[in-house]
């Protein structure tokens, strides 16, 4: 047989060279049927893919939304996811304005370091509807933020200066940022062989502010004092006695009866005055009962008007007598220090003060009709 014939190396390379052939049409085959096409590196590149579309914007005053956003902003907040929440609840403020949202976007911008922002979103939201607890808060944040240190950057020429700030020195050298609450500042920049440099600066909340000194030359100092020098003699002045200071003693004015004699008088008039309404009253009680025919009436209304105007006649004259009284005692009360004075010049002048006292016009009781005063020298 034809295969004994053949070494072992042959029978090798024959199987090979069948296997090469035996595979040679069927690539040809395979690329004689395929349709020609471009190579695979030849091929464009595929359009990158669009981004998804943007979720519609919600429309104004859409309650559903505004709703949904604020939910989604509070479980953001919640979470700390500041950034988030912030976006959630500006949707929502802007599809329905709403004080609670305006509330928690300034908590979101106070928690991001903007505190400007947050003062804007905390007073718009008092302006509107919020609840008790949420704008006793706002005003505390409020209060709070305006009173943050602000950033002031001190800077001087030449630099390495010391900063003192309302006089108390700082630790650091220029150039330095350093943090002030708002208000005003007295900044002063110190520096060996140098003028010190003083500045007054406003500082704003939430503004940061600079401070820039420009150091100069302290003068020279002058020569040196030779303490061997003779120096002038000094003439002692003449010294004279201190005068002993005049010791004044002033007495104030005792008010103690004029008050008293005041008071009782307005005490007084006003009993009168009182009475004399009811008085009034009962007269006119009076006439209505004569009127009417009823006996009893009209003697009952008559003994009380008659016993009211009593009273008032009494407490009109009381009145008066000591309003006279506490004028008396007013305009005779030593004073201005001259107590002693007016002791020594004692006058004779006497006052006598009686209420006047008459019957009523009915001969039944008695009226007072005023005070009189008698005066004697």
């Amino acid at each position: 047989m034809i295969s004994r014939s053949f070494p072992r190396a042959g029978m090798s390379a024959v199987l090979a060279i069948t296997f090469a052939a035996s595979t040679v049409p069927s690539v040809a085959f395979a690329q004689a049927k395929a349709p020609a096409k471009p190579a695979a590196a030849a091929k464009p590149a595929a359009p990158a893919a669009k981004p998804a579309a943007a979720p519609a914007k919600p429309k104004p005053n859409d309650k559903k939304a505004a709703g949904a956003a604020f939910k989604a902003g509070k479980d953001a907040f919640d979470k700390k996811e500041w950034a988030k929440a912030k976006e959630q609840f500006s949707i929502a403020e802007e599809t329905l304005p709403a004080a609670a949202a305006e509330y928690y976007l300034g908590r979101c911008e106070e928690e991001l370091g903007n505190g400007a922002e947050a003062v804007k979103w905390f007073d718009k939201a008092l302006g509107g509807k919020l609840k008790d607890d949420q704008a006793a808060d706002a005003k505390s944040r409020t209060e709070a933020l305006k009173k943050k240190p602000v950033k002031v950057k001190v800077t001087s020429d030449p630099s390495g200066a010391t900063i003192l700030v309302d006089g108390k020195a700082l630790t650091e050298k220029t150039p330095a940022d350093i943090e002030l609450p708002p208000g005003s500042h007295k900044i002063t920049v110190q520096a060996a062989g140098k003028k010190d440099n003083e500045q007054t600066v406003e500082v704003a909340a939430f503004t940061p502010a600079s401070v820039d000194a420009k150091l100069e030359a302290a003068p020279a100092a002058g020569p040196a004092e030779d303490p061997f020098a003779k120096k002038p003699e000094v003439k002692p002045e003449e010294t004279k006695p201190a005068e002993t200071p005049k010791t004044v003693t002033i007495q104030p004015k005792d008010y103690t009866w004029v008050y008293v004699t005041g008071g009782l008088a307005i005490v007084g008039l006003g009993v009168g005055t009182v009475f004399g309404l009811q008085a009034m009253s009962q007269k006119s009680k009076f006439d209505d009962e004569v009127a009417a025919g009823n006996r009893a009436g009209a003697t009952d209304a008559r003994d009380k008007g008659t016993r009211n105007a009593l009273i008032s006649d009494m407490g009109f004259g009381i009145g008066i007598t000591l309003a006279v009284t506490c004028a008396v005692l007013y305009f005779t009360s030593p004073d201005d220090g001259k107590a002693e004075e007016k002791k020594a010049a004692k006058s004779t002048t006497t006052w006598t003060i009686a209420p006047v006292i008459g019957t009523t016009p009915n001969g039944k009781g008695v009226s007072t009709a005023g005070a009189a005063a008698l005066i004697r020298f």
